[in-house]
């Protein structure tokens, strides 16, 4: 009895190894940190936000397209994002003034729930403009990162229970624009404009999804055209001519995204 109770051990541990194997081969390279400790003459990045800048990874995607632009220095990445949270959270619960606070932070990357814009705008601006002068108290660089309206036809509205749909994707688009240019203006925060980006690609002629499936958070291509927009906002200047993207990406869908995010940088 003993020699099938030892077969069917190994072909358990070769099927727990098999899946070890799989699991590795899913996980994209970017999920690792470059770095364990901040590399000489970095910049400091904090993202502060929820689930659409955890998702994807997208501070390390910052962290990569930075190690592989020679006309820069690297940078660290820092974030806190607890999932669904609003900037009125991130303000009433202190965790942004206290991760920017006592740390030598050279940006802050503030991005808001994604139906903020269009259901709460005056909390949105109220809550931006309160964490933009936190910012700048500490020394530290307010950028704001503009988000997209959820798919319309995805239920996704229904799924995560916002409390409004808007009229139709055009009008939310629109609308975002209007209240997170009025949030920057006539502060000294930097808007990173992903959702003016994915506006010109969903228009555009590509046919490229950029929504994840629940019709919310960015797929692997809609969280590397915010990191794009994000590095070049960072920078102030445009993105290398070859950056950094994932092994999975194929290079004209690549080219297209950096297109949209160098069309918006250069507004």
């Amino acid at each position: 009895m003993k020699k099938p109770i030892r077969i069917a051990i190994v072909v358990v541990a070769l099927g727990l190894a098999g899946v070890i194997l799989a699991n590795d081969l899913m996980t994209p390279e970017y999920a690792k940190r470059l770095y364990e400790d901040p590399p000489a003459g970095a910049e400091t990045v904090i993202f502060v936000g929820n689930s659409h800048t955890s998702r994807n990874h997208l501070p390390n995607m910052v962290e990569r397209i930075a190690d592989a632009d020679e006309r820069h220095g690297p940078i660290w990445v820092q974030a806190h994002a607890p999932g669904g949270w609003t900037l009125a959270q991130h303000v009433f619960h202190g965790g942004a003034e206290h991760a920017m606070g006592g740390h030598d932070v050279d940006y802050a990357v503030f991005q808001g729930n994604s139906v903020g814009p269009l259901v709460w705008p005056d909390e949105y601006l109220e809550s931006f403009d309160e964490l933009a002068q936190m910012a700048v108290e500490n020394d530290v660089r307010p950028i704001l990162y503009q988000v997209w309206p959820r798919h319309p036809e995805r239920d996704a509205w229904e799924t995560y229970d916002a409390p409004e749909t808007p009229d139709d994707i055009d009008s939310a688009f629109a609308e975002i624009e209007e209240v997170t240019a009025e949030a920057i203006d006539g502060s000294s925060a930097t808007l990173a404009a992903v959702g003016r980006a994915w506006e010109k690609v969903r228009l555009s002629d590509s046919f490229i999804d950029l929504y994840a499936d629940d019709g919310n958070h960015a797929n692997e291509a809609g969280t590397y055209l915010a990191a794009l927009v994000i590095y070049g906002t960072i920078r102030g200047s445009e993105l290398p001519a070859e950056p950094w993207h994932p092994s999975s990406m194929e290079g004209e869908t690549v080219a297209v995204l950096r297109g949209a995010a160098e069309a918006v940088l250069a507004q």
